[in-house]
Formats: C-alpha cells, structure tokens, sequence
C-alpha cells in the first residue's frame, strides 16, 4: 500500500504558519453534526463532518446490520426505532465499501436497508464489492474513488478496513492507514465510518492498526452478541466526543429488520 503523504523536505515552513497555527483572535466554526442518536429527547451526535468513527466488535455480531440502520436514516429521517438515528444531511452522497462479503450478501442487507426505509432503494448510496482484490487494490480503489466523488459525498463507510493493509501488526501501514483517513475527511469535509474486528481472547481490536485507528476516532462503538440471548446484539457507546448515549440491544423482527428490544443496565 502506497499513501501519498507530504515529504518533509517539501513542508513550507511560511504556509504551515499562515493556515495552521491557532489564533485565539480567529473564528473556527464547530464541526457539523452528520450522524446522532436521539433517546428520549436527548441528541448524542456520534459522527462529525471533518473525523471518522469506529464500529468495532467479533464476527457475525451483526454490525452490518446496525450499519443498515444509517443507510435507512440516510433516506428517512428519522427511523423509527426507540434509539432514533438521525441523518442530518443528505444533498451530499454515501460511498460504501465492503471487503468481505459476496454480492448476494451485500444485496440482501441493501434490501433490508430499503425495507426499513420503505423505499425501492436508497437515492445517493453506491456499494462496492471488493472481496476479490488485494489489500493494495482495495486501497487503491477506495482512494481513487473517494477523490472522483470528494464533492459530492458527505459519508463514507469501510467495512474491513483491516483488509486494506497487509498486515494489521505493521506500525507503519497503521500509521499511514490513519493519517490517510485524517486527512481525507478532513479535506473533504467528510465523516468515515470503519469497521474492525476484535480479537475473541482479549476484546481489544485486533493489531497495530486497530489501536491506532481507536487512539484517534471521535467515536468509538462496540456491537456485539448478548452473552446472555444470541438473538440480540449489544450497541455500547465506548467513547464519544461528548456525552454518551444509553446502551440498548438490538435484534431481527419477524419480518427480517433490525429492531430495538431492550436497553441495557450498564455502568462506565
């Protein structure tokens, strides 16, 4: 994987001082809120134009289904579940990449994602299928992808982006992995949304990359399956920018929807 980052020898020390030093007499604007959850008359945003966000968790915890919640609420504002998530903008598009999953998977959770918006499909989102290519190719493709669209796209999800690197214990693919998601949302005025894997034995996400992707994430969720009911997974705020919303649970209805069963008891 190559990342084009700015060569040191290059950095001009004169436009460093004029665009990027702080001044306590200059106005900065708050980072719009793209992405909250509304319990209970209270908004906790969990995604930001400018950062990007980690969804982590094991295997088949169904993170892919919470994750079609947003592409509902993208259409529909807001969805009606009783965790409410709110979609804030939608004149700009989604770009969706996933790395693991075969056409006819990706398919049915697109139809879910439509079914709970009670739509025929879901206006501005484009799904790529890029479980056949190298962890270079995916990167690549991504990259090229994101640049063609970086006006017209205000969300961008990577499911895997684990996949995108050759291995996941390299500190310098984490360290270029993350720089390069700092500086494309932040040139684009875009939230990214990753997914990772946890490892089973310790629940920390897995390697070098998943650590340093979690140290500079405004928003880190973990979704797993209840230890108690399988048929229901567990959504935990693990750190917001601000407040945290109140864990709850969900599961899959009798019609093959995502459904809010429970709110969970638990203590930070």
């Amino acid at each position: 994987m190559k990342i084009e980052l700015p060569d040191i020898k290059s950095i001009n020390l004169d436009e460093i001082e004029k665009k990027h030093l702080i001044k306590l007499d200059g106005k900065y604007d708050k980072p719009p809120i793209l992405i909250s959850i509304i319990d209970e008359q209270n908004e906790y945003p969990i995604a930001h134009l400018g950062g990007f966000s980690v969804l982590k968790g094991q295997s088949k915890g169904r993170k892919t289904t919470f994750l079609n919640t947003f592409k509902a609420a993208y259409q529909m504002r807001p969805i009606p579940l009783l965790n409410t998530i709110l979609f804030r903008e939608t004149k700009r598009k989604i770009l969706w990449f996933d790395t693991e999953q075969a056409p006819y998977e990706i398919y049915y959770h697109e139809k879910i994602a439509t079914k709970l918006a009670g739509v025929e499909m879901i206006e501005g989102l484009r799904t790529y299928y890029l479980r056949p290519f190298t962890p270079d190719e995916r990167f690549e493709i991504i990259s090229q992808i994101i640049d063609k669209y970086k006006d017209e796209v205000c969300f961008v999800v990577i499911d895997g982006i684990l996949d995108l690197v050759n291995s996941m214990n390299s500190e310098e693919e984490a360290t270029m992995i993350t720089s390069w998601l700092l500086k494309k949302t932040e040139n684009y005025n875009q939230h990214h949304c990753v997914i990772i894997h946890e490892n089973y034995d310790s629940g920390k996400a897995s390697g070098h990359v998943g650590s340093y992707l979690l140290r500079k994430a405004e928003s880190i969720i973990e979704i797993n399956l209840n230890k108690k009911d399988d048929r229901m997974s567990d959504i935990t705020p693990r750190m917001m920018r601000k407040k945290r919303f109140t864990p709850f649970s969900i599961t899959i209805d009798d019609n093959g929807l995502p459904a809010v069963r429970v709110n969970l008891n638990y203590e930070f």
